[in-house]
C-alpha cells in the first residue's frame, strides 16, 4: 500500500502523540507503540539495546543519543514546533523572590536551545515526543 511502519518507544509523560501520529499519517508512516518509558534517560537505554526507534525533541537527542550511542537525525517531514510553557499558580505571580527563579529558569532554557533550532514564534523544539496514551489534543 505505498506504507511504511515502524515499532516505537515513546516517554509516558508526553503530550505530543496527536501531533506526532497526525505528522506521520501524512507522511505515509504507521506507528506501533510498543512501550511507554517512564523518561528519557529509560527510553534511550531500550533504544540502545532494542531494535526500535523514537521520536524526541531535538535538543534531548543532541544531549542524550551520543551518551547510548544512538544516531540521531531530524524528521524527514514537516513537524509543527510546539510550545514550552513556565506555569505558576496565581499567588506567586506578585512574589519577587518567584520573579527571580521564574527569570532565571527561562534564561536556563533559552541557553540550552541551539540558535539553529529556535523559529520565530516557537520553542525551538524540532521534533516531538511520541506518547502513549489517550491524545490530549481536541479531536472527535
Amino acid at each position: 500500500s505505498g506504507r511504511c511502519s515502524y515499532k516505537d518507544v515513546n516517554s509516558a509523560k508526553s503530550n505530543l502523540l496527536g501531533y506526532l501520529e497526525d505528522a506521520l499519517t501524512e507522511a505515509g508512516v504507521e506507528i506501533e507503540p510498543v512501550l511507554a518509558a517512564p523518561n528519557f534517560l529509560t527510553l534511550f537505554a531500550t533504544v540502545a539495546r532494542a531494535p526500535l526507534m523514537a521520536t524526541v525533541p531535538a535538543i534531548v537527542a543532541r544531549h542524550y543519543a551520543p551518551m547510548f550511542g544512538l544516531a540521531a537525525s531530524p524528521l524527514p517531514f514537516a513537524f509543527p514546533s510546539f510550545p514550552v510553557e513556565l506555569i505558576w499558580h496565581a499567588r506567586s505571580q506578585g512574589d519577587s523572590a518567584h520573579a527571580w527563579l521564574r527569570g532565571k529558569i527561562a534564561q536556563s532554557a533559552a541557553a540550552m536551545i541551539p540558535a539553529d533550532m529556535v523559529q520565530p514564534g516557537s520553542s525551538g523544539a524540532a521534533a516531538g515526543v511520541a506518547a502513549r496514551g489517550r491524545r490530549r489534543r481536541g479531536r472527535g
